[in-house]
């Protein structure tokens, strides 16, 4: 045997995104971990600060004045010899005075040293600076020469905003208006569903503050940009003086200004000041400049400028910030909205969760990858350990065919294979992104392993093939299958994709040897029962482990009821159940299933046995224990050609357990039985195996082996909301259990739509459907396809009644399909997508208020 690959084929825009999404995060996420933690740490600097230096920056406020500015530099010269060149204060009285001394011999800039506002004795030097002046060099810079930190940080800034578009792109989602989808994480999701909702839900969050810092960063790092952004704010950018700038040789101190009468003529012009820096004159210089934060500035860059004569006192100079052009004042709310400064402490607080958001999406990105590579690496090792080289696809080869998101189902198929190819069978491994419905009718025989991508898709890479099912025109009447859906059931359309591609396959004539099998990642038994069930095509892996977490349990028949004698359609019969082991009936959601076993009619078990000459009685081995052959082949399939056997336990090797069938639940706990409703199936050769079994074999007092199944995807709305019911046929019971439910809970906005052949012999549950009407808890509308001039179905009332249908919708009704696929529900859904539109429709199902049960 195998493997195989699917033919080639170019890779999605979807894919090429999703590469370039996960190579710049991996690339760049370490880096950019960095700039966001020193980023949140550089937001908050002054408040840490303040906390590891008490006393210094803040003194206790007192009774007296603050000495005036004169008196600040007198006293600074005398303890530090040293002339002042900036001296900065602040009107919030026990601020204390910064002040910036002259640079010494050998330095660019001079030391700061803070001041009592009250006496003007020199504080402590502060503890952290250095290292807050060591953080902002990692932010800006990231430690490396200035100008060449600058072009980095900017290419860094560039790729977050390539992250921010591909991150936007990958995840959105079905319903884009719908801030939930974007906004909201489940608390209930585990594993790496969990993560990957952290990441995108959190990442939706930050995204337009990761914008403004991305776009802000960009702007300080590259002069061209800078330059053209002044350009068009109508700001002139100012040479960079820094540059080539001398090295203080180093002065004695000079004459010391007097400010006095400046200082007070820029308090009687500036009056509600909060801050102001003042810049002492160099050498003989006649003015004092002075720049100056109103008490209603909207920001701390929104700094007025005053030059004063020393002199005479007169201002000859005043430069409001609320005068200049728009450009310029957008141009200073730079920083502010950088830092979230301009939002007050809010947007601070803003922009650093969001900073610290960027080590969080590192840290679930490279979870994420790790998770996927090792998934891929785990399948590559399954791949590497199937023998030889690839067949041809001829009708003798299985194919198992995946789709897989993350690696999961590539791994479990992989693993199929091998079991298969162990049992000396010819498989053909491939994955359904390269395969279309025509390539598969090739095969006669198919195992697929189908996982599902959030509300309901299908993977990234099957799209194309997911697009395909129900436009595709094949027969597939000579394929047997069986299927495996992986989901999570924290989601709403649980396994959608295994399911859609389960009824695409039976649309188009497929034949399931067993029903699909659905798992979640955490749990265990299905995924045993997966692997017991190859047996059906030739791979015997089946142990007493699996067949005991796959179990089913006994139930007696307690009521058997015709509900249509006389209908010219198929009977339908009403079946309750009631445990055996127990006395108390289980409790089960309204639109559960119930998967039953079947067996074989006695009658045809022992001419069977007479036809191979085969002791009944005989003790064999089946399924792992010891068993009378009569009881084993009552729960298998006959072999389909006669053939003769060594001996009974030959036999036994040979027999392919049936399939399990599924029903849908048509009670409520509440009604003191489980209750189906069965029609049987004719066929040419008879009655249908399960549902003569069911209906003819099993009477009153007859115990049957059965297995109660969650069906979150067909589940009642948590919420009083108005529902919609529509079905045909057995349908019914899945209605039947959701209205039943629904009055219980006394909600009454519920609406019947039912479809049945004739009203004489096919009025269902006339009297339980005449009294929840009479009582205002049902709109019923049945309709009777074999009753006047001609056929009408379930889809044509709903056509008439399109503007109820619109209404009911609009006030927030979940819609309920119960029924035949191929008929019934695939009228109903185009009828639907025609009243409402084909997106709304899509819309409602993303929204869990769109729910077939279907079959």
């Amino acid at each position: 045997m195998t493997t195989a690959k699917s033919k080639p084929r170019w890779p999605t825009l979807r894919e090429i995104v999703f590469q370039l999404h996960w190579f710049v995060g991996i690339f760049a996420g370490s880096v950019l971990l960095l700039i966001g933690l020193s980023g949140a740490l550089l937001a908050f600097r002054e408040e840490l600060l303040n906390v590891f230096n008490p006393g210094v920056f803040k003194v206790a406020v007192r009774e007296e004045e603050a000495l005036s500015p004169q008196a600040v530099l007198t006293r600074l010269r005398e303890q530090t010899g040293e002339d002042v060149v900036m001296l900065t204060l602040s009107a919030t009285p026990g601020d204390s005075v910064r002040a910036q001394l002259a640079p010494k011999a050998g330095e660019r800039k001079g030391a700061i040293v803070y001041a009592d506002p009250y006496t003007a004795q020199v504080l402590s030097e502060p503890r952290g600076t250095a290292f807050f002046e060591w953080v902002e060099r990692l932010h800006r810079w990231l430690l490396l020469p200035r100008d060449a930190g600058r072009i980095v940080a900017g290419g860094l800034a560039l790729l977050l905003l390539g992250l921010i578009v591909t991150g936007v792109y990958l995840r959105w989602p079905r319903k884009a208006m719908s801030p939930r989808s974007w906004l909201m994480i489940n608390p209930r999701l585990k594993r790496r569903p969990f993560i990957w909702a952290l990441h995108a839900v959190v990442g939706t969050w930050v995204l337009p503050v990761w914008r403004g810092l991305a776009a802000t960063g960009i702007y300080w790092s590259f002069d061209s940009v800078r330059s053209t952004v002044d350009g068009w704010a109508g700001a002139q950018r100012a040479a960079d003086t820094k540059k080539g700038k001398k090295v203080q040789t180093g002065t004695s101190p000079g004459v010391l200004p007097d400010i006095s009468l400046a200082w007070h003529s820029f308090n009687t012009h500036a009056q509600a000041w909060t801050l102001a820096s003042v810049r002492l004159p160099k050498e003989d210089a006649p003015t004092l400049d002075i720049s100056w934060l109103a008490a209603d500035a909207v920001h701390e860059r929104a700094r007025n400028r005053m030059r004063i004569d020393l002199q005479e006192g007169h201002v000859s100079q005043d430069e409001r910030f609320n005068d200049q052009s728009a450009g310029k004042r957008a141009l200073a709310a730079i920083y502010p909205l950088h830092m979230g400064s301009y939002f007050g402490l809010v947007g601070r607080i803003v922009v650093t969760l969001s900073a610290l958001a960027l080590p969080l999406l590192t840290i679930t990105g490279y979870l994420l990858y790790l998770q996927r590579r090792r998934m891929r690496r785990r399948a590559e090792a399954q791949a590497a350990g199937l023998k030889g080289a690839a067949i041809d696809q001829d009708a003798d080869s299985i194919l198992v065919a995946y789709a897989s998101q993350s690696g999961k189902a590539q791994g479990l198929a992989l693993q199929t294979a091998r079991a298969l190819e162990q049992a000396g069978q010819r498989v053909m491994v491939a994955s359904l992104a390269g395969y279309s419905l025509t390539e598969l009718a090739r095969y006669q025989q198919a195992l697929f392993v189908a996982s599902t991508y959030g509300e309901g898709g299908p993977p990234d890479a099957v799209r194309g093939f997911a697009q395909a099912l129900s436009s595709a025109e094949v027969s597939l009447k000579h394929l047997k299958y069986a299927l495996l859906a992986l989901g999570n059931r924290q989601y709403c359309n649980f396994c959608g994709f295994g399911r859609a591609l389960d009824d695409a396959l039976q649309y188009h004539g497929a034949l399931a040897v067993a029903p699909m099998i659905e798992i979640c990642d955490s749990e265990s038994a299905p995924l045993q029962y997966w692997f017991s069930s190859l047996k059906r095509f030739g791979a015997d892996v089946s142990t007493p482990e699996i067949a005991a977490g796959y179990a089913y349990d006994e139930w007696e028949v307690v009521g058997h009821q015709l509900l249509n004698p006389g209908s010219q359609g198929s009977a339908l019969y009403e079946i309750a159940l009631q445990p055996t082991q127990t006395n108390v009936v289980p409790a089960w959601q309204a639109g559960s299933l119930v998967e039953v076993m079947p067996r074989q009619a006695d009658a045809d078990v022992a001419a069977w046995l007479v036809s191979q000459k085969l002791n009944a009685q005989a003790m064999v081995q089946y399924k792992g224990r010891s068993r009378y052959l009569v009881d084993a082949l009552s729960e298998s399939q006959f072999p389909d050609a006669v053939q003769a056997f060594v001996d009974e336990q030959a036999c036994a090797h040979a027999l392919n357990p049936l399939a399990a069938r599924r029903y849908s639940v048509a009670s409520i706990p509440q009604d003191g039985s489980l209750q189906l409703i069965v029609r049987e199936h004719i066929h040419a050769k008879g009655i249908g195996l399960a549902s003569g079994y069911l209906t003819q074999r099993c009477g009153l007092g007859s115990r049957i082996a059965i297995r109660l199944i969650e069906n979150p995807a067909f589940a009642l709305a948590k919420s009083d909301v108005p529902c919609i019911f529509i079905g045909n046929g057995s349908g019914l019971a899945g209605l039947r259990s959701l209205l039943r439910e629904r009055v219980r809970c006394k909600q009454h906005r519920n609406w019947l739509i039912f479809g049945e052949r004739n009203h004489q012999y096919d009025t269902l549950c006339a009297q339980e459907f005449e009294a929840l009407c009479r009582a205002g808890s049902l709109t019923l509308d049945r309709i009777f396809s074999r009753d006047g001039n001609g056929p009408a179905y379930v889809q044509d009332r709903l056509r008439e009644a399109s503007t109820e249908v619109c209404q009911w919708v609009a006030q927030g009704a979940v819609i309920y399909v119960c029924g035949s696929l191929q008929g019934m529900a695939r009228g109903v859904d185009e009828v639907l997508a025609e009243i409402l539109t084909r997106q709304i429709l899509d819309e409602l199902t993303a929204q869990g208020r769109y729910r077939r049960d279907v079959y």
